[in-house]
C-alpha cells in the first residue's frame, strides 16, 4: 500500500528552517510535498518564555525535525524491505539498501560512514 492510498501526505518533507543552519528563521514548520502543507511542527526550548521552556534544546530539537522530515520515505523504504522479504526477492533488497542509507543519513544528519565509524 502506498502513502497516498493511506493518507500521509507524499514526500519528501522540508526541513523546518530552525534545523537549517545556513536559513536565519527558526519556525519549525515541516512541509509536505507537493501541495505544501504543514504536516508538522517541532518547538524547541526558549528559556525567556515560561511556556516554551519545556521544549527541548535546539539540538535535540533540530535531531527530532530530520527524523519527522523522513518520516514518508522511512515508511517507503521499511515498506519496500518488508515486501522484498515476503516475495524472497533478495536483488531487489540489495538494490534497498543505498535507499536505506539515504534515509539514515538524512534522518541523522551525518554521512553513513560517519555513523558506522563512531559505532
Amino acid at each position: 500500500m502506498n502513502i497516498k492510498e493511506l493518507g500521509i501526505t507524499p514526500g519528501p518533507w522540508s526541513l523546518p528552517h530552525l534545523a537549517d543552519d545556513a536559513v536565519d528563521c527558526d519556525c519549525g514548520y515541516v512541509f509536505g510535498s507537493p501541495e505544501s502543507l504543514t504536516v508538522a511542527t517541532v518547538h524547541k526550548n526558549n528559556p525567556k518564555d515560561k511556556y516554551q521552556s519545556v521544549y527541548p534544546d535546539i539540538e535535540q530539537a533540530k535531531a527530532n525535525a530530520r527524523i519527522i522530515a523522513t518520516a514518508p520515505e522511512m515508511y517507503i523504504w521499511i515498506y519496500g524491505m518488508l515486501k522484498c522479504a515476503d516475495d524472497n526477492d533478495m536483488i531487489k533488497a540489495a538494490k534497498l539498501l543505498k535507499l536505506g542509507h539515504e534515509v539514515v543519513e538524512k534522518a541523522s544528519g551525518k554521512v553513513w560512514k560517519e555513523l558506522v565509524d563512531a559505532e
